[in-house]
């Protein structure tokens, strides 16, 4: 008898939805066993050039900016170990732009054709100044060679600090404030800069600036300002911002999300999957108690995860994703094949995205719905809403309500509420914005 063994050939898991997946082969794995991933641990990234170039290139960016003081381990109390950042380092609070803020200030600014620019703070982290006294040990690799034994009292703040996100918004905003802007009482990352003729946006997502405004002299001048604190890249159109794609046309300004799909669809490995027009099956009603366990959960919990931020762009997918959402605590087979067509319909619409055009009426048009009892489990409603700015959608959202609902028009009433107060944050945001464009007398 010969076995698949001797011959090496391989035998593929088959799945209960029918799927298989074939191992890789030994060859295959060796190379990609090479392939340098992110470390875990610094005795593992020193053995790449790529990584130690990267860790060198980050230590140097640390010491002109005065980030540490060399002190003996005697003097300090409550050291801390130190860790090489690598993609978790973001997990600690900032105060960052809604997304609903970014596109209501984008259709407005889009109406009075004005351009949007973009910028990158380069190590933001880094200047933030520290008011606690904090001690840290020398980084791996990068000991003082005559003071091994002591340690960094920290001057700045440095990655991996809880306060550090929340000290650089502070340092960033007052020297936004020192320059003339004030936040925006609808959002606090939002700045905004107000004279006899010139008016500014500063939009704030953590280390990343959008700028926009009447005068394009007053924004080179905002530029070199701040450029003059914190080291910012050049000035450029908005392109890419967040994941989000923005390029202009003849009908205004067009968000698309097709990078970031194609990225899902690849992790999925389900680039070759026949597209489908519509993001929900309208014969199946999803049930937490369907009988088989889907095998692989982290899978579909990072994938739904992933849906959500297609949502700054796509509000057709609001509803299905709300639905397998529902599930992440223990998904199965049937809610995995949502999931599916969810990718399937997003490979359909990957080159489709929210269009923002000049448009003369302000006014907010609202439309709402709901489901009453829709969830098969537990009988609760779903609501939703979709808001508009003259022809520009900027807000909606799709969820299932807290609570069960006696009949439909107390679902009704509750989505009105809910819907009613997002308008009025609209509003205000709506009033901040065409103050600010309102000429002022000045005597």
């Amino acid at each position: 008898m010969v076995t698949r063994s001797q011959t090496n050939s391989l035998r593929p898991t088959t799945f209960h939805d029918g799927t298989s997946k074939w191992p890789l082969p030994s060859a295959l794995v060796t190379n990609l066993s090479t392939i340098p991933e992110t470390p875990a641990m610094y005795t593992i990234a020193k053995q790449y050039p790529e990584w130690r170039e990267a860790m060198a290139k980050e230590f140097q960016a640390l010491l002109p900016n005065q980030t540490w003081t060399l002190i003996p381990a005697s003097q300090a109390t409550n050291t801390i170990t130190c860790k090489w950042s690598g993609i978790d380092f973001e997990e600690t609070f900032s105060p960052v732009v809604k997304a609903t803020t970014v596109r209501t200030v984008l259709a407005f600014v889009v109406s009075r054709n004005w351009f949007v620019h973009q910028h990158d703070v380069q190590n933001a982290f880094l200047h933030g100044p520290l008011h606690e006294m904090v001690f840290m040990a020398q980084p791996p690799g990068f000991s003082h060679p005559q003071y091994p034994s002591f340690v960094y009292k920290l001057n700045k703040a440095i990655y991996g600090l809880r306060q550090s996100p929340r000290v650089w918004y502070a340092r960033l905003t007052s020297r936004l404030v020192d320059l003339g802007f004030t936040i925006s009482g609808a959002d606090s990352s939002l700045f905004i800069y107000q004279s006899a003729h010139i008016t500014t946006f500063v939009l704030v997502y953590v280390d990343d600036l959008l700028i926009t405004g009447s005068s394009m002299q007053f924004i080179y001048d905002l530029v070199a300002a701040i450029s003059c604190d914190f080291p910012i890249t050049n000035l450029v159109k908005l392109s890419y911002f967040l994941g989000v794609e923005a390029s202009y046309n003849s009908e205004g300004l067009l968000l698309t999300q097709h990078k970031y799909i194609i990225d899902i669809l690849h992790y999925t490995n389900m680039r070759s999957a026949k597209p489908v027009k519509s993001p929900v099956s309208t014969s199946k009603k999803l049930s937490a108690f369907s009988k088989h366990l889907f095998e692989d959960p982290t899978l579909y919990r990072s994938t739904v995860g992933s849906f959500q931020y297609l949502s700054f762009t796509r509000s057709d997918l609001a509803f299905a994703v709300g639905k397998v959402y529902q599930f992440m605590h223990s998904p199965r087979v049937p809610h995995w094949q949502a999931v599916k067509r969810i990718l399937r319909y997003i490979k359909h619409i990957s080159t489709v995205g929210l269009q923002l055009s000049p448009s003369s009426p302000t006014q907010l048009t609202t439309w709402s719905y709901v489901n009453w009892e829709g969830c098969p489990d537990d009988r609760r409603s779903t609501r939703g809403y979709c808001i508009f700015l003259g022809s520009n959608l900027i807000s909606w959202s799709s969820k299932k309500q807290p609570t069960v609902a006696r009949s439909s028009i107390e679902t009704k009433f509750k989505v009105l509420a809910i819907a009613t107060a997002e308008v009025i944050y609209l509003q205000h945001l709506g009033d901040k914005l065409s103050n600010a464009c309102t000429p002022k007398c000045v005597p």
